[in-house]
Order: structure tokens, then sequence, then C-alpha cells
């Protein structure tokens, strides 16, 4: 994050200018289950999200599934993490993540339709960097916050 100074020692909120969301797979060795992760997300991303997949030193096809979608617009970024292990990969997501949040989906899972549109309507109706902090002690602003999952598309 270079020089930028934050307001609270160890604050991890990312500076406004890029994208809203970025959403992570870090996948190993998983391709058969990648590609259905990726469109899950792609068929509900707009040009406020970025979609990042880390291959963590995987020896399959996973960089061949990565790449057939490297032309959609938002287009998918692949990144190679050589180091095996998922503290690794995920390490390797959030330093390259450009989004304001991070969300990660495991490589083996799909996005829940609307999940894009309920991040972005809660970041932008309520504070949501204290709700985001405060979802660790329990509350969760996606589920109590959020728009109706009717309302997203």
């Amino acid at each position: 994050m270079g020089s930028e100074q934050f307001s609270e020692p160890g604050d991890w909120i990312r500076p406004r200018g890029g994208p809203l969301i970025t959403v992570a797979i870090c996948t190993h060795n998983r391709a058969a289950y990648l590609d259905e992760a990726i469109r899950s997300v792609l068929a509900q991303i707009h040009d406020d999200t970025e979609l990042l997949v880390v291959d963590n030193a995987s020896t399959d096809n996973t960089a061949q599934v990565v790449r057939q979608f490297a032309s959609h617009q938002p287009p998918v970024v692949g990144i190679y993490e050589a180091r095996p292990g998922i503290s690794f990969a995920r390490n390797t997501a959030f330093l390259k993540a450009r989004g304001r949040y991070v969300l990660f989906l495991d490589d083996d899972a799909t996005a829940e339709p609307g999940l894009a549109c309920r991040v972005s309507t809660v970041s932008q109706s309520s504070p949501f960097d204290k709700d985001c902090r405060a979802r660790w002690r329990g509350a969760s602003p996606l589920r109590s916050a959020a728009a109706p999952l009717d309302q997203c598309h």
C-alpha cells in the first residue's frame, strides 16, 4: 500500500479509486471446479468489481481454465503463487487486490446470486467499514442491512 497513511494503526481499509469490490478465488489443483466458480461470479459483476484467481502452485490445467476468461469484460486476473498453502494464496490475493473490499470464494463453491449487488448496496448505504469489523463480533451486515435478494440481479 506504499506510503498511504491510515487513521488507525493496523487499519486495512483500502484507499478509494480502484474497483469497489475484489472477488478472489484461491485454488490448488481444482481446475475441474474452477470454471463453475468463475462463471458464478462473472454472471453478476460489473465494472466496479474485479475477479482475481490465485493459482497456488497447481500442477493441473488451472492456468488454462483461468486464461479462457482473460478477454472477458471485466477481465479475470490470474496470479501465480509458487508457495503452496492457502494462507500464501490469500495473502497474495489481498496484496494484489485493487478493490476497497475483498471477498474470498472457495474454488469449489459458487457465488450466491445477488452477492456482489448486496455487498455493493451495503457498502454504499451504511458505514460498511465499521459493519465489516462488527461481523467478526457476530453481526452480519450482509444479512441485516443488505437490499433484499430479489432487488439484486
